[in-house]
């Protein structure tokens, strides 16, 4: 987040322990590819927060392609402006303050730093002293990669449960290793791999605003246990989120308009028609069912959020001509079964322990549709020690299955 939170001493150790480390502050992409087709080094890229908009772009093209063996880049050589491959398979190792571009972090392992209190004390880094002593742990390395490699080659662990594919991909090789070296290694590193990689789509979203918007809508119908709303109603409900982009959209930094929204969930085949609520007004909005699909395959098992929600309970959704209150069609439930509080009050648009955003449709008077509190708490779960959120203890999955007995909602 800030400086002189240990970025570049994690550079200093890494550099002396993999294979031929090249320190690449400052490098450009056309540096970077010639390098790794010359040398096919361990490139360690330090302070990638200061490189200007038009280097990082074509740096990001350099790392995505080089996530593959077969990553080649192509470019024109030589006065005769020959189309020549450049192969940019190979190793980086990245420091910056801030968050990565979305498709190169989804490509790495993340390793988030905290700079340490004034109470933790640890020894001074002297890196001359570091490189004497690690030489015998480099010449180990070199040795036992040469001698294992067909070994490697040939492996293929096994995958634990809640890694995506590109998770996957990105740790079937560090697993491998840890299967052959044995011990504690492979539990530890599968650990790690849960740790670090299994919730880093809810991470990501800050980067993909397209998907952060799918799984607020997604919220949305959840925290209001309805199958439908109005375009105008999501729209202020999302602006009402502090921690979002919602309120200061664009350009203009202006509140997230129905169009807005609309361009942002075109991707996934999810388009506003022309709904009809409880009171027989029928504005354009969002069915359920039109989303169902979209939250299934981009929020689905491999989204910690989705795995710790239960789906909408069919006797609290609402049909045209179900008895509901308010001109969202919403049906107040202070029982529900996730950790949002539902209050919804035609006179009073605030009430309950999470607030809401007042809307009026068609001149007949305000209605509050609920703002999720899905937030991400630094306290795991007491009982499975998965990310918990504000207004519970516990995870949704341990609060339905009963392990959150006594838990406030």
């Amino acid at each position: 987040a800030t400086m002189r939170c240990g970025k570049s001493q994690v550079l200093k150790v890494l550099r002396a322990v993999v294979r031929r480390p090249l320190k690449g502050d400052g490098m450009t992409a056309a540096v970077a590819f010639r390098l790794i087709e010359a040398y096919s080094p361990t490139i360690l890229l330090d302070e990638a927060d200061t490189l200007g908009d038009e280097t990082a772009e074509a740096l990001r093209a350099v790392l995505n392609a080089g996530f593959e063996r077969s990553g080649m880049l192509w470019r024109c050589v030589g006065d005769a402006h020959e189309p020549t491959g450049f192969s940019v398979f190979g190793p980086f190792a990245i420091a910056r303050i801030g968050r990565l571009p979305a498709t190169v972090e989804d490509r790495g392992v993340v390793l988030r730093m905290r700079r340490k209190r004034k109470n933790e004390n640890v020894a001074r880094l002297r890196e001359a002293r570091l490189w004497i002593e690690t030489e015998d742990l480099r010449r180990m390395l070199a040795r036992w990669s040469e001698d294992e490699v067909a070994s490697l080659s040939d492996a293929e662990p096994s995958m634990p449960a809640g890694l995506d594919d590109r998770a996957a991909d990105l740790w079937e090789p560090l697993l491998a290793i840890a299967d052959l070296a044995g011990g504690e290694w492979p539990a530890a590193v599968r650990g790690a791999a849960l740790d670090l990689s299994a919730s880093r789509d809810a991470d990501a979203d800050d980067g993909d605003v397209k998907t952060l918007a799918l799984r607020d809508l997604r919220d949305l119908f959840r925290a209001n246990e309805t199958d439908r709303l109005a375009s105008e109603a999501v729209a202020q409900a999302l602006a009402s989120m502090e921690d979002r982009p919602w309120s200061e959209w664009g350009r203009a930094r202006k509140q997230l308009s129905k169009t807005a929204l609309a361009t942002l969930l075109k991707g996934f085949d999810i388009r506003p028609r022309t709904i009809r609520l409880s009171n027989g007004t029928t504005p354009r909005g969002y069915l359920l069912s039109d989303c169902q699909d979209a939250f299934d395959r981009w929020l689905g098992e491999g989204d910690a959020e989705a795995c710790e929600t239960a789906p909408i309970p069919a006797r609290n959704r609402n049909t045209a001509t179900s008895a509901t209150n308010g001109l969202l069609g919403l049906t107040p439930d202070r029982n529900m079964e996730h950790d949002v509080a539902v209050a919804i009050s035609p006179q009073s648009p605030s009430t309950g322990p999470c607030g809401g955003v007042a809307v009026a449709e068609g001149g007949a008077g305000p209605a509050s549709l609920q703002v999720p509190r899905w937030r991400s708490s630094s306290v795991p779960c007491a009982s499975c020690q998965r990310p918990t959120y504000e207004l519970s203890g516990h995870c949704g999955a341990c609060a339905a299955a009963g392990d959150h007995a006594g838990t406030p909602s």
